[in-house]
């Protein structure tokens, strides 16, 4: 009997910026952004609109809830989606034990070691900073007599140490983390602090509604070192956020064009001292070779073939392999990754018996794929009304023929 799914499905558009180590001021560098689809439940991964989202481009990262089960390892690594793992670090936000948390922890870690190079997070501070709910169930700390420090510093020791094991995981050397630590805020502020906590991804949610606008919230995601408020309206500094108070300010209630020489200095304050320089181009990613053990000879021009353009290769035979995993889960997650898969059509490879899996599965996850004809194998149904590159009569054809259709592909 299947197990019953609660998958309620949320759409949370979502800022996520990558440091390079946890601790690091909200300055450090920024990379990426990603569009989060919210599966609630256990086994969510089971709803079809999982996989729907994926296919149609809905999103690139997918946010499950616990069980990290082997159907999750399976989803994630074949389909080469970007994890987001739901589980509150703190034992009186969903009166789990420590010891529960560190077990669910451990399971999501085996899906974050197969593939290191998906940065996969885990979400341990899921709306942290809200203002009542499961993160305070006993209220928030009183600041009432408190200067602006000892208030900060009374909120920060909350969840560091008052909120175990929380406080654990996030001084955690970033080398003994599997996966990266994120967290969900809700008041854009506080984005600071969580990153002074020690997470490594910051998201960003209800950054649209009462909370705060879609600028703002992206502002302060970015650094608030680069955010200059600009004061319009009767209340003055006294409706900024503290956090606000603490950079500069401009107050264009008086006159307008101080004001905007004021907002003009302060713009130029924040140029470098260097020009930006060019981003290094990305190598080549590696394509996925499918072949049967009779034609490695062939294969090794191939490689050499490849290499020379600037390509890495995959060879299940020869290539670093990953033992702690399933076979079938690793080629999934290899597959699923490759730039291309180029496979290697001969009579021999049609009696393989994971040579047709391979083909299959690699359309299913849309990795392109090249069928190289090394000898006629004859009718097969398989490769029925499919466009080969045939090598039968001249190799150097057949490879100038490879790169002609790679290039097509924008490869």
């Amino acid at each position: 009997m299947q197990p019953k799914v609660f998958a309620l499905r949320v759409m949370v558009v979502v800022l996520c910026v990558s440091l390079h180590s946890p601790g690091v001021r909200a300055e450090s560098e920024r990379s990426a952004f990603y569009l989060s689809t919210e599966f609630h439940g256990p086994r969510g991964y089971t709803n079809p609109e999982a996989a729907l989202n994926l296919r149609n481009g809905m999103a690139n990262m997918l946010a499950f809830w616990p069980p990290a089960d082997v159907g999750m390892q399976s989803f994630v690594i074949g389909r080469g989606v970007k994890l987001n793992f739901h589980l509150p670090g703190a034992t009186h936000v969903n009166k789990q034990s420590a010891a529960s948390i560190e077990s669910q922890r451990l399971a999501a870690a085996q899906i974050c070691m197969a593939q290191p190079a998906k940065n996969h997070v885990w979400n341990l501070m899921i709306e942290w900073d809200q203002s009542g709910g499961a993160w305070v169930p006993n209220g928030r700390p009183r600041y009432a007599a408190l200067t602006r420090a000892q208030a900060h510093a009374r909120f920060a020791d909350y969840y560091l140490n008052q909120s175990p094991p929380l406080g654990t995981y996030l001084r955690q050397p970033p080398t003994a983390r599997a996966c990266r630590l994120a967290a969900v805020t809700d008041y854009s502020p506080n984005a600071f602090d969580a990153y002074e906590f020690g997470v490594d991804v910051g998201l960003l949610e209800r950054g649209v509604d009462e909370l705060g606008d879609i600028a703002t919230g992206i502002a302060f995601m970015r650094g608030a070192g680069r955010t200059i408020p600009l004061i319009i309206d009767s209340d003055g500094e006294s409706s900024l956020p503290s956090v606000l108070r603490q950079v500069q300010w401009v107050d264009f209630r008086g006159h307008f064009n101080t004001a905007v020489r004021t907002l003009l200095d302060g713009i130029a304050s924040l140029r470098q001292s260097k020009p930006t320089t060019r981003p290094e181009a990305k190598s080549k990613g590696y394509v996925f070779i499918s072949y049967a053990v009779e034609d490695a000879d062939f294969v090794e021009e191939l490689k050499a073939h490849m290499k020379d353009r600037g390509y890495s290769f995959w060879d299940f035979r020869e290539s670093q392999r990953k033992y702690q995993l399933d076979y079938t889960i690793e080629l999934e997650g290899v597959i699923s990754n490759a730039e291309a898969t180029l496979t290697v059509i001969s009579p021999e490879w049609k009696k393989s018996p994971t040579s047709l899996q391979e083909l299959h599965f690699s359309k299913e996850v849309e990795t392109p794929v090249f069928l190289l004809r090394l000898r006629d194998l004859g009718p097969t149904l398989a490769l029925a009304g499919m466009t080969f590159i045939d090598f039968t009569n001249s190799r150097r054809t057949g490879f100038a023929r490879l790169d002609t259709e790679l290039s097509k592909f924008g490869l």
